[in-house]
């Protein structure tokens, strides 16, 4: 699988220069994708984690961090690339775009809202209770 891969939110979020207003889903899965064309899985979840904990902390926010939903979020957006047959991001995004519309239906297939609501979600990784990731 070979990917163009500007690693622009990478280093954007690395050193504190994305604007909090611009951090939105689609930010999130431009982050995912581009840790997973540099990574393999567990470097990208790894990495995605500092990466994110950092940055909400540097912004003051450090309690709207969510460790599920990262781990969860990088083990969905890889499930598509590897179906993937996209050279770029936005190709990848044209290519699925249920990833845009509704990634929230793609959590709730895995987790159910007691689990992923419950309060060490947000501190440590849960394995989903519904459908367990490939």
């Amino acid at each position: 699988m070979f990917f163009k891969k500007p690693l622009e939110t990478i280093q954007s979020i690395q050193d504190f220069t994305l604007k909090p207003e611009d951090f939105k889903h689609k930010t999130h899965l431009r982050l995912a994708w581009e840790l997973l064309c540099e990574n393999e899985a567990a470097k990208a979840v790894y990495k995605a984690c500092e990466l994110l904990k950092a940055y909400t902390s540097h912004l003051g926010v450090a309690d709207k961090y969510h460790q599920t939903l990262t781990v969860a979020s990088i083990r969905t957006v890889r499930h598509f690339i590897l179906k993937s047959k996209s050279s770029d991001f936005e190709e990848f995004l044209s290519e699925f775009p249920i990833l845009e519309n509704n990634f929230k239906g793609l959590i709730e297939q895995h987790y159910s809202l007691e689990r992923f609501t419950h309060e060490s979600a947000k501190k440590e990784y849960l394995e989903p209770d519904l459908l367990p990731y490939d």
